[in-house]
């Protein structure tokens, strides 16, 4: 009698288990295009219940070496973070206890939305399952073979009763990136062009996208999409570079905020808006002079284009461009190009050397400056961006709509 109860409990899981598997083999194709690599510690995971995909991470797993990468292997399944809510068929009836948003970049389809659920608390299973035959690779360290999980593996989760699969095996990221990463680097050096960096952020990027925003006042030549990909390649760059984690979705909306993406109008030569998207390669404010590595000083050895296209010192055009170059900690040499040194003895900003992808690259520092300031609050990352004491707190605020709370479906609300 108890052994016919478990043969019927085990048929009852098999079956469970083969219905789960079907319904990821239908997503996976949507979601999924690499196939039976092993994953690395940047392997991104979806679950069959959750609402946002998440970091595999390295912390408290297991990896072993094969060839010049470490491949997480069959033990210790501790994986960190959450997908967001669950949405388990076993919760059905319930009443829903959370309400979360997810970004752009945190979501399966790459649209920003709220998620409601119940809270997602992981209860793993310890070993991962294959959808394949398991593959086993020969750990000289322990002297024995291990099960490797693959892109074609799974964790099932007792809490919800789910599946959670990877998506991406990590391993573009890991060793493809890093070489574009690499390029990024010589950019900021000065030693590359845009055109080597621009191909750089394309390959970074891949086919991932940011919210698509909407303007009634767009007559319909304007692509405001037309720099996701420099902000997601930059952004991973930083992230990577400086180990935080910016979420791109605000870049875009701060880059809205400053520029229209590119689009506002400016008399003056130096504000040069079309170029300068983030508006932080702008000589009448401050943040310029702290990149560059030469000895600045507006009042004395700086020239800017005034309206009538004559170069002349800031502060005869206005006192408050008094600007110096005090601190040493921002030094970024490409920012050099923007400055060039005449006969007169003094710097003339070269307000042609700007370009999006350099105000971008330059922005996202910024912000990455203000976010380790603010010790990590984003939001309030974003007000400090903003140099106008009595704009920052509704400058933060229009972010917050564009970024959170749907605002960019409506985006000249928030101009």
């Amino acid at each position: 009698m108890s052994n016919k109860g478990k043969s019927t409990n085990s048929q009852d899981e098999q079956y469970h288990l083969t219905a789960m598997l079907r319904d990821l083999e239908l997503k996976d194709k949507a979601y999924n295009n690499v196939y039976d690599e092993f994953l690395t510690s940047d392997a991104i995971l979806a679950c069959q219940y959750g609402a946002k995909k998440q970091l595999l991470g390295k912390s408290s797993l297991k990896y072993t070496k094969i060839g010049n990468a470490e491949v997480l292997i069959d033990k210790d399944t501790n994986i960190r973070g959450t997908f967001g809510v669950c949405n388990s068929p076993r919760f059905a009836g319930l009443s829903a206890i959370k309400t979360i948003q997810v970004s752009a970049t945190e979501s399966l389809d790459g649209v920003a939305k709220p998620a409601t659920g119940h809270m997602c608390y992981m209860q793993l299973a310890k070993k991962w399952g294959a959808l394949t035959k398991e593959i086993e690779v020969y750990d000289s360290r322990t002297n024995e073979y291990r099960q490797i999980p693959t892109t074609n593996s799974y964790i099932l989760c007792y809490y919800g009763g789910g599946c959670i699969y990877p998506i991406d095996s990590g391993q573009r990221v890991t060793i493809g990136k890093e070489q574009w990463f690499g390029i990024l680097d010589e950019y900021l050096e000065g030693n590359c062009s845009d055109t080597e960096a621009d191909n750089a952020l394309i390959q970074i990027a891949g086919s991932r996208t940011l919210d698509r925003y909407i303007s009634a006042s767009n007559s319909g030549n304007r692509n405001y999409e037309r720099y996701d990909r420099y902000i997601i390649g930059w952004t991973d760059y930083f992230n990577d570079r400086l180990n935080i984690n910016i979420d791109g979705a605000i870049i875009k909306a701060m880059m809205w905020k400053e520029s229209k993406m590119g689009y506002v109008n400016s008399p003056s030569p130096n504000a040069n808006i079309a170029a300068d998207v983030m508006q932080v390669l702008d000589p009448r404010n401050s943040t310029i002079y702290e990149y560059c590595t030469y000895n600045l000083d507006t009042t004395t050895n700086v020239k800017i284009v005034d309206l009538t296209g004559s170069y002349v010192l800031p502060v005869a055009i206005d006192p408050r461009y008094n600007h110096q170059k005090t601190r040493t900690t921002h030094n970024t040499p490409v920012a050099d190009r923007l400055f060039s040194l005449q006969s007169d003895g003094c710097y003339h900003y070269n307000y042609q050397a700007a370009s999006p992808l350099l105000s971008i690259a330059l922005g996202i520092k910024t912000y990455a400056n203000k976010l380790q300031v603010t010790n990590g609050n984003a939001l309030l990352a974003v007000q400090e961006y903003n140099g106008n004491s009595t704009y920052k707190v509704q400058y933060m605020n229009d972010v917050d709509m564009l970024v959170y709370k749907g605002g960019y479906k409506n985006a000249d609300s928030y101009p």
